[in-house]
């Protein structure tokens, strides 16, 4: 479909605890636990025109720069709805702090972060770190019986060719879009949104979030280059500190297909 495809999609929320009056340096994150043998609870219904599915877990603060553990309990939930008539997806985070938790102040939400946050540029021929993110094929058959290759090795006999990448372009709504957005759901209220539009098509995808209860700053990390393609889009609180209280809610986000 001439379109870019989001694989991998992922969000978190940046924190910081006070320790002894001070804010720590070392950011933090609310990581799902595993370790006491919690699982993913998934539940699915319906409702209208709509297909819900939910997503829970159990999760402790995470430390970004030791990835370790900080203690704390919390569950995370993630309701997913998409649209049976119209191409909407959309989708929001709700975090419970299971009980009373350090003084936690909100940094940062990443809404969405595809791909690698900074661009990827190649150091020579044998630096393969990046075909991690690329897609390959094989030029001719190979000529011996299957082998193991690590990232710092060179292929043998396969001779393996990078695919191209689509590139896409970013860009801001127009009215057209938010209009058609209001007509698919006019209960969505939406603050800010991006456009992704392969060159030369006319169809696009939209990602659009919703109001948030504080001020709060947009921005759009992009990364176009075919090697690594990414996109970021976050929310900064602005003025008043937000602290992270028994409850916290990501606010709404919306894909669409126009």
């Amino acid at each position: 479909m001439a379109l870019p495809l989001l694989e991998k999609a992922r969000f978190f929320l940046t924190l910081r605890g006070a320790q002894g009056g001070m804010w720590s340096r070392e950011p933090l994150a609310i990581a799902p636990s595993h370790a006491r043998g919690d699982e993913v609870r998934y539940t699915r219904s319906h409702e209208s025109v709509w297909e819900k599915a939910i997503l829970e877990a159990a999760a402790v603060l995470w430390g970004r720069r030791t990835h370790q553990a900080r203690g704390g309990a919390f569950t995370l939930r993630v309701e997913y709805r998409l649209h049976r008539e119209a191409p909407l997806l959309t989708w929001k985070m709700h975090i419970t702090a299971a009980k009373p938790q350090q003084r936690l102040r909100v940094e940062r939400l990443t809404l969405l972060r595809v791909g690698p946050p900074r661009p990827v540029r190649p150091r020579g021929r044998g630096d393969f770190f990046p075909t991690r993110f690329r897609l390959f094929k094989l030029r001719r058959s190979p000529q011996t019986q299957s082998a193991y290759y690590n990232l710092t090795q060179r292929f043998g006999s396969l001779r393996l060719h990078a695919l191209d990448v689509l590139p896409f372009e970013v860009d801001e709504p127009s009215a057209e879009a938010w209009e058609r957005l209001r007509a698919w759901w006019p209960a969505f209220q939406p603050a800010h949104g991006v456009v992704l539009r392969a060159e030369g098509a006319e169809a696009s995808l939209l990602l659009a979030v919703g109001q948030t209860p504080f001020a709060a700053q947009w921005s759009v990390q992009a990364n176009t280059t075919p090697l690594a393609p990414g996109l970021t889009l976050h929310l900064q609180p602005q003025g008043e500190p937000v602290f992270l209280n028994a409850e916290f809610h990501f606010p709404p986000m919306v894909l669409a297909w126009l």
